[in-house]
């Protein structure tokens, strides 16, 4: 019997990882879901058909968005924000990159505000 699955098994074990807050793990499961969604991307387009998706967000953005998530949970800020600068320069309609974004400029400059005035 043929299987065929347009959502790959990575996604679920990635998701799965994120859930159980581990996220070091959860990041080459993220990858491989990118680089998937990068070279099918014929399936975001037609998402709505295929697997009757109403979101507005690809599964490529929201990978990507997933990846950052998981970054910033680490400690790896500056990749994570660079990822999310990234991410809003693809997809300048994503309001919660957006705020993502504004949350860790925010926090950065309270630091160093802190820094420079001893607080």
């Amino acid at each position: 019997m043929l299987k065929f699955s347009l959502i790959p098994s990575s996604t679920f074990t990635g998701i799965r990882h994120i859930k159980d807050g581990d996220f070091e793990k959860a990041l080459p499961y993220l990858e491989e879901d990118i680089n998937y969604y990068t070279k099918k991307a014929w399936i975001d387009k037609y998402r709505h058909v295929l697997m009757i998706s109403y979101s507005t967000r690809t599964y490529r953005e929201i990978m990507l968005a997933n990846k950052a998530y998981c970054l910033l949970r680490l400690g790896r800020v500056k990749e994570a924000r660079e990822l999310y600068e990234t991410i809003l320069s693809e997809y300048p309609d994503n309001n919660n990159v957006e705020a993502q974004l504004a949350m860790i400029n925010l926090v950065r400059e309270s630091v160093i505000e802190e820094m420079r005035t001893g607080a």
